[in-house]
């Protein structure tokens, strides 16, 4: 009988999706996990894997449309089947009567039912890919069940079982509320023309995660200027040798240092815990057309300059031109921001969530200081740094002794 493909969630935080264009027609066979559309998700514009293998004979959500998790993008069929004339998405039930369970399409009451289900054969049978995918969303796949006792848990199952766990805790529409793309209005307010530009996508993220982080952390602000002498030194020299690097590279380079000395700056708050991040991640704002976008640097401690100038600067084109995946874009645990290329000389960022704390970077400007104890003034190249902190997790001395030490490397850039 016909199939109905529907949206998945590819992200913890993922609610819904822009559809921006199809990878595959009508008529085609798709396999389950083949990438069959690109979509603006809540990070950037991304390609969405097929959940279910068949004919895909027609497509019921198109280019420009907003579309729920779970709401219906696609009819699939058998080989050689036909769409009955009078087949209706409306009367199609996704999840089977009790009784049976299809595979990768459960009950939310299967769940409560066997908290164990994938542990009943045995060992856990997991694809990497299916792993991978529960880790990124906090996902206990252990507790995933499948109508074959002993079969491996694939991706679509992860994200079957991510479906039915949001149906637990909210009610999910029948007819799931489909909108039509951007449109830009413009009417009269009194005497003023005003243009309505609709909140949605990575805007509509953005703000809903930062309206977050002001609520929820106890925020706390520190200043600190740093001579950037040897920092712009160590960037001229790399350049002389042929190997052009970021200042932004750089700072990831000094923060992963930083962050190995100081652990708890590289955490989060977890209920009644705080939880120390196994990894340095760090992530880099970038500004994008559509939006703020932090391509994050794994496990920035234990690379080079060079490799982390590379791998930032293929990640700010992707990020720029909307095709970042997704993996290049999570799992950050700590946050850098610039605005120093715009003139900016210090700013108060927002914490990006669950993080602990971001730097920001200022422009580096030239000021008189005073360099040695005889009171000498010289003309020194400046850089003003603020470091915000959630003061739930990190006391003031310590994250100042944090941005003392970022301090302590800029000023010995030299030995980068």
């Amino acid at each position: 009988m016909p199939t109905i493909l529907t949206l998945p969630k590819i992200g913890v935080n993922m609610t819904e999706a822009i559809i921006v264009n199809w990878l595959v027609n009508e008529g085609d066979f798709i396999k389950e996990g083949q990438m069959i559309m690109e979509a603006e998700t809540d990070k950037a514009t991304q390609e969405i894997p097929s959940t279910r293998s068949g004919i895909l004979a027609k497509i019921v959500s198109h280019p420009g449309e907003t579309v729920q998790i779970e709401a219906p993008i696609a009819i699939l069929t058998e080989k050689d089947e036909k769409l009955p004339p009078d087949f209706s998405i409306d009367s199609y039930r996704k999840v089977p009567e009790p009784g049976g369970v299809e595979r990768g399409v459960m009950k939310a009451e299967s769940i409560q039912k066997s908290t164990h289900g994938a542990e009943q054969g045995g060992r856990v049978k997991i694809s990497p890919v299916a792993k991978k995918l529960a880790k990124d969303m906090n996902i206990d796949y252990t507790q995933i069940t499948l109508s074959k006792p002993g079969a491996r848990i694939e991706k679509a199952d992860v994200l079957a079982f991510t479906q039915a766990m949001e149906s637990m805790r909210e009610e999910v529409p029948k007819k799931p509320k489909v909108t039509q793309g951007p449109k830009v209005a413009q009417g009269p307010i009194g005497q003023v023309e005003q243009s309505i530009i609709p909140l949605r996508g990575i805007r509509k993220v953005i703000a809903q995660r930062l309206s977050e982080s002001a609520h929820t952390t106890a925020r706390a602000v520190l200043f600190l200027k740093t001579d950037a002498g040897k920092l712009i030194s160590k960037r001229e020299s790399l350049s002389q040798s042929g190997k052009k690097v970021s200042f932004d590279a750089l700072f990831v380079s000094i923060l992963a240092k930083a962050l190995k000395e100081f652990p708890q700056m590289n955490s989060r708050l977890d209920g009644e815990y705080i939880r120390l991040a196994d990894e340095i991640n760090i992530g880099v704002a970038v500004d994008t057309e559509k939006g703020l976008i932090v391509p994050v640097i794994h496990k920035a401690d234990t690379k080079d300059i060079l490799t982390i100038h590379r791998e930032l600067s293929e990640k700010i084109e992707r990020a720029r031109t909307g095709r970042i995946p997704h993996d290049d874009i999570s799992e950050g645990t700590f946050t850098l921001t610039n605005l120093g290329m715009f003139g900016i000389e210090s700013f108060i960022p927002i914490i990006n969530p669950p993080e602990c704390a971001i730097l920001a970077l200022g422009a580096i400007t030239r000021e008189p200081v005073v360099i040695d104890e005889s009171d000498t003034v010289a003309v020194r190249p400046m850089l003003q740094m603020s470091l915000v902190f959630d003061h739930r997790i990190v006391d003031g001395a310590p994250a100042a002794r944090f941005l003392n030490g970022i301090k302590e490397l800029v000023e010995n850039a030299d030995n980068l």
